[in-house]
């Protein structure tokens, strides 16, 4: 992918959704203990066999609509391990290592982040747009934490669960989760974002309005490599 200046063409992160790109209704059966569409083809399901929704791909569409992911744009991202601001290749530092910009929505998340592991479904972000995105972002405005992550693997998805009912298939109460691969429930599940799980991991910085927000990130002296 070419490479871009951020500064030049950062307004809306690459990832964002924009209300003019529309999310078709889908028409949902259940066959054979597993979530299908009535018109399903091929390209609905990943190479884990897991259902997509489905988004019209048009980026500039209409208005931006902040704190909403495009499910098509995140999942090449998160596949290429590209940035979720400008959209270019996150290169790793000369060490070997990447940089994770994640949102905070309560102080105490900061906890989950401070482990040696953990699971996303925000892509890496490179250097350049790591401040950038920190200044400009109206999501992270309540809170963000930095991670150095040293190794990066697939593991799940977070989506919307189905069940059948008698008045034929429905979603299931509660959040959108995180949901591994190999856990039996992926069949019900209409993936909407990739998520991989992150190893190694360094909480590098992190600020929420609760405890004063902080106007810059700490962004590691290390070099990016090329």
């Amino acid at each position: 992918m070419t490479q871009q200046d951020p500064r030049s063409v950062l307004s809306v992160p690459f990832m964002t959704a924009w209300d003019g790109e529309a999310a078709p209704r889908l028409e949902m059966r259940w066959s054979r203990g597993v979530l299908r569409l009535s018109d399903e083809e091929p390209g609905d399901r990943d190479e884990y066999g897991v259902l997509w929704a489905r988004h019209t791909d048009a980026p500039g569409a209409g208005r931006p609509a902040f704190g909403r992911v495009h499910s098509g744009r995140q999942r090449t991202a998160m596949a290429a391990l590209d940035c979720q601001v400008c959209g270019n290749t996150a290169q790793r530092t000369p060490s070997g290592r990447w940089t994770w910009l994640v949102e905070l929505a309560e102080s105490a998340d900061v906890v989950r982040y401070s482990r040696s592991w953990t699971t996303t479904s925000y892509p890496p972000v490179c250097t350049p747009c790591l401040e950038l995105a920190v200044e400009r972002c109206p999501v992270l405005r309540k809170g963000f934490a930095v991670l150095s992550v040293g190794k990066v693997t697939p593991y799940g998805v977070r989506g919307i669960r189905f069940t059948r009912t008698w008045r034929g298939v429905r979603p299931r109460s509660g959040a959108a989760r995180h949901i591994p691969y190999d856990d039996p429930r992926i069949g019900s599940v209409l993936a909407t974002q990739a998520v991989v799980r992150l190893d190694e991991v360094t909480l590098t910085d992190w600020a929420h309005s609760a405890h004063g927000a902080a106007e810059h990130p700490h962004v590691p002296h290390e070099r990016t490599a090329r």
